[in-house]
């Protein structure tokens, strides 16, 4: 139970920064700025872990895991799930749902029906479909995943990775490709 207890406090912490970060930031710089927070955190955790009391003062005997070893990694695990399972998900959805997006586009019309071209042209706060596709190209560039020369784009050895891993995963859960 200790393990919860401090995992949660840590991930409020952590959703506490990440909201200032985002929030003070400009631009905020997206999943980096999470997964730094995350990485920044865990320390803080094993150390809120190590100087609390078994019981936190409060918890009754029979809730407590024993060894000490698994309630500090069952709080690591619990810490990085509520991340990946959460804290990023959310981030996912909010910042690159691009059917959410079309959603608010659409809510911001305040019930005028709009075209494509119009959905496309406004598409988040009027930077457009273009603007969208052209951000997240250059993701894959800064991250080292494709090379654009004379307009072509091809992926090098670490894109080449990680499309193999996501072409694995896709057949694993039998999803359909794309």
């Amino acid at each position: 139970m200790k393990a919860i207890i401090v995992a949660t406090l840590v991930v409020l912490t952590m959703a506490a920064t990440v909201t200032l970060t985002f929030r003070t930031l400009h631009p905020p710089r997206g999943a980096a700025v999470l997964a730094k927070v995350f990485f920044a955190l865990v320390p803080v955790l094993v150390v809120a872990w190590g100087v609390t009391s078994d019981d936190l003062g409060f918890l009754p005997r029979s809730v407590l895991a024993e060894p000490a070893w698994f309630d500090l990694t069952a709080c690591l695990f619990f810490y990085t799930a509520a991340f990946g399972g959460g804290v990023l998900q959310l981030y996912n959805l909010a910042e690159r749902g691009f059917s959410l997006r079309i959603l608010a586009e659409l809510h911001a019309a305040k019930g005028s029906p709009m075209s494509l071209d119009e959905i496309a042209e406004r598409y988040s706060d009027g930077r457009g479909l273009a603007w969208m596709y052209d951000k997240r190209l250059n993701g894959l560039v800064q991250q080292r995943l494709v090379v654009v020369e004379g307009g072509a784009v091809t992926l090098t050895g670490r894109g080449w990775f990680w499309a193999r891993r996501l072409a694995d995963l896709r057949r694993f859960l039998r999803l359909p490709s794309p």
